[in-house]
């Protein structure tokens, strides 16, 4: 068990930062993204790689960071990823994280890439 904290990236399109979390595995926690003023963001998620188990990992936000909820795509479906997996988004929550439950998880690599 450990915190996961992502590194982030510049890509070449402006506005465009990506945020990985690398080797996740179940028990992990998420140190959440401060998005707030930076970022009046669209975006996308995805979780790729390892071994998944029987463990889901979700997209989460919140304004407060003691008040989580399940993000939702652009179809105003959960984000939610049970195997490997892509979703896109809109969001203008303060913090985003990703959350992680159910057994089995490991070598997983979940990334934000937000663009504001």
């Amino acid at each position: 068990m450990a915190e996961q904290t992502p590194t982030k990236a510049d890509h070449n399109a402006p506005g465009t930062l990506l945020h990985t979390y690398s080797a996740a595995a179940s028990g992990d926690t998420f140190a959440p993204l401060r998005l707030g003023q930076a970022y009046p963001l669209g975006g996308s998620a995805q979780v790729i790689g390892g071994t998944w188990g029987s463990a889901t990992v979700t997209l989460q936000v919140s304004h407060d960071g003691a008040n989580w909820f399940t993000a939702k795509d652009v179809q105003g479906d959960d984000i939610t990823f049970t195997d490997d997996g892509y979703f896109e988004f809109s969001s203008a929550a303060v913090l985003m994280r990703f959350s992680i439950s159910g057994a089995g998880a490991s070598g997983l690599i979940a990334s934000i890439n937000a663009m504001g």
